[in-house]
Order: structure tokens, then C-alpha cells, then sequence
């Protein structure tokens, strides 16, 4: 449900939210909706154009599927219909086909069709999923990646020179504290600190048995 493009798309919407008339109290159940009042879809928009580019992407991604799977495809659209009304999330309307036409009748109601679908659906938003978890992971380790640390002895586990591959770093598990150091170009994995360089010479015999064979110690003040 995105931003309304042309008269015609607002004319299409107003025209299948009108069912809802036909049910009783719709008044209470829609808190006044009234679905022949254009200014009511200028509500639509506010409510769902913070979500625009995020239902955007996932309607992409269910009609890549669904077109590798050999279903046409009409392309994704923008309307403002009810059943996306007020959803605090990204939000899509999937039309898997039209009953009215005597094959895609057959398709939708067979077992094959529906698990072509679903499947398509089904990877769409695994796929949604995985690229959000990935955004988060890389925003959090950003966030904690420190520009200063505290002054003492650490063991300098490894560094990486582009800050871009951040998100691909995998801290270590070590049984010392673990952080990352940016210094210009390099982001440095440290562990420590520890209150002694003789501290340090332990740890470090320790790490390079984990296989971080180029560790070394480091003295920051």
C-alpha cells in the first residue's frame, strides 16, 4: 500500500473497499471509515508510507519468486485497499491468481498449485527476514566498535583494513574480552585489556594456541 499515483488506482481502491458497507455496524467495526471519501485515503497514505520502501522490497521479492516458479506477473502496484489499513509493518496483498479463469481456477485449487505458491511466498520472506537480521548484525557491530579504549596491555587478534567488512567479522571466542578498535583505515580485534605486560604474554600464548598465530601484543596508552 503505497502513495496514490493516479486517479485510477484511487478509483479502483474505493471501489473494492466498498464492500464493506454491506456489513452491519461497519461504522464501529472501521471507526467511521467511510471507503467513497478520497480524504480518507489521505489518511491511507499517511499511515503507510513509513513502511513504503520496506513492503516495496518484499512485494519484489514474492514476484521474483513467483515468477522463477512460471507464474505471470503483473508487476507490484500501489493502492490504498483496507485489508493493509493501519498495519504498523511493511504490508503486501499477494493476488496469486483469478478464479474466474477456468486454468487458474484448476491451478489454484490443486495441491501442486498451492504449494507453488506457498513456496514462493514462503522464500520471499525468508529472504526479507535474512537481509533484516543482516542489517541489525551490521548496525550492531558498528555500534560497537569503539574509537578509544582504555589504556593498558591487550593482545591485537587480528585487524581488517576496509571498515565496509564489518558486518562479515566474527568476533573470536576467547576466554578474555573481546572488542573492536577503529584507528584511521583499520579496525583492530583486541583482547583485554590485561593490568600487566607478563598478563599479556599469557594471554597471548593462549590465543595463538586458538589458532591467531600473527597476535601480538600491543601496549595503547
Amino acid at each position: 500500500m503505497g502513495l496514490h499515483k493516479t486517479e485510477a488506482n484511487l478509483k479502483v481502491a474505493m471501489r473494492e473497499n466498498e464492500v464493506i458497507l454491506k456489513e452491519m455496524n461497519y461504522q464501529e467495526h472501521y471507526g467511521n471509515f467511510d471507503p467513497r471519501s478520497p480524504e480518507a485515503y489521505i489518511i491511507f497514505s499517511l499511515y503507510q508510507h513509513a513502511f513504503l520502501e520496506q513492503s516495496i522490497e518484499l512485494a519484489g521479492l514474492i514476484e521474483k519468486y513467483f515468477s522463477q516458479s512460471g507464474r505471470y506477473s503483473r508487476g507490484v502496484k500501489q493502492a490504498g485497499f483496507l485489508v493493509l489499513y493501519m498495519t504498523a509493518m511493511p504490508s503486501v496483498l499477494v493476488e496469486t491468481g483469478f478464479l474466474t479463469n477456468p486454468d487458474e481456477e484448476k491451478f489454484l485449487s490443486s495441491s501442486e498449485g498451492q504449494q507453488i505458491i506457498a513456496r514462493a511466498i514462503y522464500r520471499a520472506v525468508r529472504d526479507y527476514i535474512l537481509r533484516l537480521d543482516s542489517l541489525n548484525r551490521q548496525q550492531e557491530l558498528h555500534a560497537a566498535v569503539d574509537t578509544v579504549v582504555t589504556p593498558g596491555y591487550y593482545v591485537q587478534v587480528m585487524a581488517i583494513k576496509n571498515d565496509d567488512k564489518v558486518e562479515n567479522v566474527k568476533l573470536p571466542e576467547l576466554p578474555y574480552p573481546v572488542k573492536m578498535w577503529r584507528t584511521d583505515e583499520w579496525i583492530r580485534i583486541l583482547a583485554g585489556p590485561f593490568d600487566s605486560k607478563q598478563e599479556a604474554k599469557k594471554a597471548l600464548s593462549v590465543i595463538r594456541k586458538e589458532g591467531f598465530e600473527d597476535a601480538f601484543i600491543r601496549q595503547i596508552d
